[in-house]
């Protein structure tokens, strides 16, 4: 299917199931960031890793209100060894930048429409197939 022909769930509920509950376990932590692995018993090489980092509004007279968008962000990095033996590092990058006037449904509401472009199939031919039409 195409972009233009498609349509996505707008403010509806996600909710995952199936699957295998695992724990994240910290490697390191800050004030703005945390870096942590999944703790499935894979080997070192093998460590499906995450890095969520906070950036917070700061004042700006250049950014529209005065303030710049608060961002937060989540890399995950998923190692793969290929057929021909070669390594290589899957990722995904997860971004939210809001203004400070944002309310938390509305913050909510776009995470929603993420959830629907990243798992809905009318999407799948550009996720798998990198088909912008």
């Amino acid at each position: 299917m195409t972009i233009a022909s498609s349509t996505v769930l707008v403010d509806g509920t996600v909710a995952i199931t199936a699957g295998t509950s695992t724990t994240f376990k910290t490697k390191v932590a800050d004030g703005q960031n945390h870096s942590v692995y999944l703790d499935d018993g894979s080997a070192l090489i093998d460590l499906t890793t995450a890095k969520f980092t906070v950036s917070d509004h700061q004042a700006s007279t250049s950014a529209p209100g005065g303030y710049t968008q608060a961002r937060r962000k989540c890399r995950i990095y998923i190692p793969r060894t290929l057929v021909n033996g070669d390594r290589t590092v899957e990722t995904i990058y997860i971004e939210q930048a809001t203004a400070p006037e944002t309310s938390e449904a509305d913050k909510l509401s776009m995470r929603v429409l993420a959830c629907g472009i990243l798992t809905d199939s009318d999407f799948q031919e550009f996720w798998d197939d990198g088909s912008a039409a």
